[in-house]
């Protein structure tokens, strides 16, 4: 049986025995005043600690342990140096987008990010096929995240959101734009797992 159903606040008011948890006429339990008051003190204990710890989450499932991660949502998004806007040609191979060229630097041991993509291209409305897409590493060769725009109107934003993750704070992209600088990029971060 759940706690919840063993438990009924107030069950009754008998204070014969101190005040404390008292058992009820139904075989469930009830809180005394001298319990609620304690219970009281120790939530507002508990609101007022921070919980710091060095170690990984692990929580456990069945036979199996997992590592687990805290997301730090960012009240205002971090903005990339040479995604605000920025005009692209086709980069054909994994390239590198590096933690520190955020407008705030993302911390190394980040394990993904949350990111917003939204792009353009001049020539978009002729050419199937364009996109932009983020990787987790150098050697990914599938898109975590890819904001496509073939085939629709010229200079009409597309975009993606999504989790990507991360090697050392770091992603990686890959574009196929139909000209020479015809395809703008805005990336923006809007928190990291840790």
């Amino acid at each position: 049986m759940p706690i919840k159903d063993k438990i009924l606040i107030p069950q009754n008011k008998d204070t014969s025995f101190g005040g404390d948890v008292l058992p009820g006429t139904d075989g469930r339990w009830s809180l005394g005043s001298l319990t609620k008051r304690w219970l009281k003190v120790i939530a507002k204990i508990v609101q007022a600690i921070n919980i710091v710890y060095t170690g990984n989450l692990k929580p456990t499932r069945n036979s199996g342990t997992y590592t687990g991660f805290v997301f730090v949502p960012l009240p205002v998004p971090y903005t990339h140096d040479s995604f605000n806007g920025d005009s692209f040609s086709d980069v054909g191979s994994n390239t590198k987008i590096e933690n520190t060229g955020w407008s705030t630097t993302i911390p190394a041991e980040a394990k993904a990010l949350l990111l917003r993509i939204m792009c353009r291209d001049s020539g978009s409305a002729g050419t199937a096929g364009l996109y932009f897409a983020v990787r987790p590493s150098s050697t990914a060769t599938i898109g975590s995240l890819v904001c496509r725009l073939g085939e629709i109107t010229n200079d009409q934003y597309a975009d993606a959101t999504g989790v990507v993750s991360c090697t050392d704070g770091d992603i990686w992209y890959i574009c196929n734009a139909s000209g020479t600088s015809t395809l703008d990029v805005w990336i923006w971060c809007f928190g990291y797992w840790i």
